[in-house]
């Protein structure tokens, strides 16, 4: 039989045939393996998209909240330079005014110098009209007292 079916080359395609299915039954192993990795890409594929779309959501929520941010710290930041504007306006005055202050202080110093000196020199003054005073006194009890006398002395002689 085997040798009938070599004259008749049926064994040629007996053999072959079994290498094409063994051929068709490795490729559908690999179809299989093929599929299966098309499935897991494709299984991927949609938790990346997934993903993508939850990094896109986030990167937009962020950019919000950035510009938030800033709008919040600029907001915060021009509130605190007016705040220090208007301090340093503030400063200025004071400092004008304590300026002011300290000449008023000045001048009413110099004036009280002044008064004193001539407080002193009236002093001296009043000190020097009593010594004239004194003296003025004691020429006048003199002059009444050699008056009485002259009148004595006249009335005496008469």
């Amino acid at each position: 039989m085997q040798l009938l079916k070599e004259v008749a080359g049926t064994r040629v395609y007996e053999e072959r045939r079994e290498e094409s299915t063994a051929i068709i039954v490795e490729t559908n192993s690999k179809r299989d393996k093929i599929q299966e990795v098309i499935t897991y890409i494709e299984e991927r594929l949609e938790e990346l998209e997934g993903e993508k779309e939850e990094l896109s959501a986030y990167q937009r929520c962020d950019r919000e909240k950035r510009a938030l941010e800033y709008t919040i710290y600029d907001k915060e930041l021009r509130k605190a330079r007016e705040q220090i504007d208007s301090l340093e306006s503030q400063r200025s005055d004071d400092a004008q005014m304590v300026h002011e202050l300290h000449e008023r202080s000045r001048a009413t110093q110099d004036n009280i110098a002044t008064q004193k000196r001539a407080l002193a020199d009236s002093e001296s003054e009043m000190d020097k009209c009593a010594r004239e005073r004194g003296t003025a006194e004691a020429e006048r009890k003199r002059l009444v007292s050699l008056r009485v006398s002259f009148n004595a002395f006249i009335g005496f002689s008469l």
